[in-house]
């Protein structure tokens, strides 16, 4: 699995005064089944949670905030505009479902936008859906900055397809602010298993 941090140009865009609203424990639909499968991606959402916190650094603060209920995602965002920041939501769809623009104080897909995860059908075993935050982070900046081509790449990188047409419209006559996307799933085959049970046997071994 690859986190794709590459999808934005060094110095591209200016992400300095950009806040992502994270739900808090997003990922966590993501990692409900026990097993090895389930640490490994563990891991690897660490990983690029980290990452995404040094995209969008804000001073001494990270750029990176997470919330646990819509009244503090409703609070948080109508603060951090009216500090002239713009912010990306990203959302499992609990917080946002119904969301109207009227409820925060701000130009929806200038100041702020929502990225957002739609319902996940029950992978094989062998199967995981990857929630790519850095993905979803990137469609935000390309939502807010109308940069079609790096809306192409993150939501092909979030979702394995191309982006359909009518996005692109709405996108490219700023009225795209609100998105729902179902992530890839990522296919684990029986030497990927095999590797990582190994792993995991020796870890144990260890300790």
């Amino acid at each position: 699995m690859r986190t794709h941090l590459a999808l934005l140009p060094e110095g591209s865009v200016d992400l300095s005064k950009t806040i992502v609203l994270m739900k808090k424990d997003l990922i966590e639909f993501a990692l409900a089944r026990e097993g090895t499968m389930t640490e490994a991606m563990r891991q690897q959402y660490k990983v690029m949670k980290q990452g995404l916190r040094r995209l969008f650094p804000i001073g001494a603060d990270s750029g990176v905030l997470e919330v646990a209920t819509r009244d503090d995602l409703l609070i948080r965002a109508d603060a951090l505009i009216a500090e002239g920041r713009k912010v990306i939501i990203l959302d499992d769809g609990s917080l946002t479902s119904n969301l109207n623009r009227a409820d925060i104080n701000g130009t929806a897909g200038e100041q702020y936008c929502v990225v957002s995860t739609q319902d996940i059908p029950m992978p094989l075993e062998s199967d995981a859906p990857f929630v790519n935050l850095n993905a979803m982070a990137m469609m935000g900046v390309a939502i807010l900055h109308s940069d079609t081509l790096l809306f192409k790449d993150a939501y092909l990188s979030f979702t394995g397809e191309e982006a359909p047409k009518t996005l692109l419209e709405d996108l490219a006559r700023k009225a795209l602010w609100i998105i729902r996307v179902l992530p890839r799933i990522v296919r684990f085959s029986t030497d990927e298993i095999r590797r990582i049970n190994e792993r995991s046997e020796l870890f144990d071994a260890a300790a």
